[in-house]
């Protein structure tokens, strides 16, 4: 099965608002502008917006545009013109990242690329974005190639943005569950449950469940913590900044990590190859 497909019968199940034109969705949306309007004061920001007639966005594993067209909105909003690259594996999301674009008045353009193959587009771009519930798809190992292929695809003075609550709470404070209710309302009633761990990759397999549908994917995710994600991309960027939200849920954790100025030390073809301890792991080629 083709990775986009995959992908398509995942988030059939999984409960996830990326719907732009239902409520959560667009209370999705707005939540980002807001912290968009407040992330364009930051000083790196406000230096590239001095710079640049026109900002170069990349929204990575944009899905149907919430982030990346709330970010595009909030910089045109304040005067600046933009140029707006969604890009995802599943063409479905695009296609509605597009339109979801034209309504707000942003034009978007889109490309069908893995987040790990960023670099192979030979574009640069000022301001890139991994927002949303993004990270968890990616273990560790596939995040330092993430952010590599990432870091070789921004300017030298360019930030990437990545939107994170720190999951580590989850465990230390309210305690991890193996069977959790993931949506409970008229129309469905979805479940996740503990399935699998790999110590290699890090990995909790999950089995979601749709009761109403009875339909079941396998998910693999990763639960991140913010520091984690700040230390591996401070390897990549000169520096980093945590913009703290002013709204956190039940104590949580809950911003958006700033890198600035990638290194080019290290590149993204240097993770062509898998290391011994991957060998025979699943999923990875």
């Amino acid at each position: 099965m083709s990775k986009d497909r995959e992908l398509e019968d995942i988030y059939k199940v999984v409960p996830w608002p990326e719907d732009p034109w239902s409520e959560e969705g667009r209370s999705r949306y707005e939540e980002g502008l807001k912290r968009f309007k407040r992330l364009i004061s930051h000083e790196w920001i406000g230096s590239l917006a001095s710079k640049r007639n026109c900002l170069r966005i990349l929204d990575v594993c944009g899905g149907t545009g919430i982030g990346g067209v709330a970010l595009a909105k909030a910089l045109m909003e304040s005067g600046k013109n933009v140029e707006l690259t969604i890009t995802d594996l599943r063409k479905s999301a695009l296609r509605t990242a597009v339109k979801f674009g034209k309504e707000i008045g942003i034009k978007v353009m889109v490309r069908q690329v893995d987040a790990l193959k960023i670099h192979e587009m030979g574009e640069k771009h000022d301001v890139a974005i991994l927002y949303g519930n993004s990270s968890p798809h990616f273990n560790p190992w596939r995040m330092v190639r993430l952010i590599a292929s990432v870091s070789d695809s921004i300017s030298e003075d360019g930030v990437f943005i990545l939107d994170e609550v720190d999951r580590i709470y989850m465990f230390l404070v309210q305690g991890y569950r193996f069977v959790l209710p993931d949506e409970a309302s008229k129309k469905r009633a979805v479940i996740s449950i503990h399935s699998n761990y790999d110590p290699i990759t890090g990995e909790i397999r999950r089995l979601e469940f749709d009761l109403v549908k009875r339909k079941r994917v396998e998910l693999p995710l990763y639960f991140w913590g913010i520091t984690e994600l700040m230390s591996i991309a401070w390897l990549f960027f000169k520096d980093i900044d945590f913009l703290r939200d002013e709204e956190g849920r039940r104590g949580q954790c809950r911003g958006l990590i700033l890198a600035y100025g990638p290194r080019r030390r290290i590149n993204p073809n240097d993770f062509a190859y898998l290391p011994k301890a991957l060998a025979g792991c699943e999923g990875f080629k």
